[in-house]
């Protein structure tokens, strides 16, 4: 008999088909993927978000030039891009039904637009520069990011009050918008023409006033009226200066003569100072009383009306309203401090 012995050994390798090394499964790492980083793991397969960088040299970590991805980095805007490290200026907004369609306005150029730090602006002061300095404020507000700007009204007087923290005028504000100049009373100016320092309120804010446009002065009465009918009637088609300081005045026919008035102003006249007539214009002029009305002393354009027209005695039951634009700069004040 014949015993045949084995030797049983392991054999490695692929039965029925080829051989192959032997590969193990591949391994998950998890770590920084990203070779911008500080903390880089080369042998990292699966980025876990931990990922830091240096804040200084533009976040160069000292080694290669990062990517720049251009793209709209505002959050507010309806195009915005958070992979973008750079903006590239395409921001896109949606505009609501009272803002303003600034790109239409000829000569408008947002990119002319310089932003300052963020943080809240209050401004106010005169009615008349309040259009301009509400367009301004939606302007600025729209562009620069961070920035939350209150406006509101009150007059010339309020605007030079409360930016130099008078509290009789209300709160303190940073800019004083004013349609006239500064009354001696509330502020100094120094040699170089534009700083004032605050006499009233808080004596150590001083102002810069920057002249920001120039508009003019008119009368108005209502289109069709028995007003407007006897002005276009009247020589030249409209009221002469002393007819006008007539109609604004509080001096009587006599003091009015006296200060250079030409009474042939009136050729109707019913010489009595306690009336002002349409009729003493001119006898086609209806027999009724000149009503007029018109801003009080804290507007500018009180003041602007009061020096505008020679020696009248301005008082507020014989002010005309005056329509906007007044013939004087346009003023902003920002407080200094």
């Amino acid at each position: 008999m014949m015993t045949i012995l084995m030797l049983t050994m392991p054999i490695t390798g692929c039965i029925g088909g080829e051989d192959d090394d032997d590969e193990p499964g591949a391994v998950d790492n998890s770590g920084c993927t990203d070779p911008l980083a500080n903390n880089y793991d080369s042998s990292a397969t699966t980025d876990d978000g931990t990922c830091t960088y240096d804040t200084d040299n533009n976040g160069n970590n000292g080694g290669s030039t990062p990517t720049v991805y251009s793209g709209c980095m505002d959050e507010s805007a309806t195009n915005y891009n958070p992979a973008a490290t750079e903006d590239d200026g395409t921001c896109e907004y949606d505009e609501d039904e009272t803002s303003t369609d600034f790109a239409g306005i000829s000569g408008f150029d947002s990119s002319s637009i310089e932003c300052g730090p963020t943080g809240d602006i209050s401004i106010a002061g005169s009615s008349t520069v309040f259009p301009v300095a509400n367009l301004w404020a939606e302007a600025y507000q729209k562009y620069c990011n961070g920035i939350a700007i209150t406006l509101e009204g009150g007059g010339s007087g309020a605007g030079a009050g409360r930016v130099c923290d008078n509290s009789e005028k209300g709160t303190a504000v940073d800019i004083g918008d004013m349609s006239r100049e500064w009354k001696s009373s509330e502020a100094s100016v120094r040699s170089d023409g534009y700083t004032y320092d605050c006499l009233k309120g808080d004596t150590s804010r001083s102002a810069v006033q920057i002249s920001i446009a120039a508009d003019g002065l008119s009368v108005v009465v209502k289109k069709g009226g028995a007003a407007e009918t006897c002005i276009s009637g009247l020589p030249g088609g409209g009221l002469s200066v002393d007819q006008a300081r007539w109609i604004w005045s509080d001096y009587t026919a006599a003091e009015l003569t006296a200060s250079g008035w030409d009474s042939s102003a009136l050729a109707n006249s019913d010489n009595d100072d306690s009336t002002h007539l349409w009729s003493e214009l001119d006898a086609s002029c209806p027999a009724s009383e000149i009503k007029i009305a018109g801003a009080d002393s804290e507007s500018g354009t009180y003041e602007l009306g009061c020096s505008q027209l020679p020696r009248v005695q301005c008082g507020l039951n014989r002010l005309l309203r005056l329509r906007l634009l007044q013939g004087q700069p346009r003023q902003a004040n920002c407080n200094r401090n």
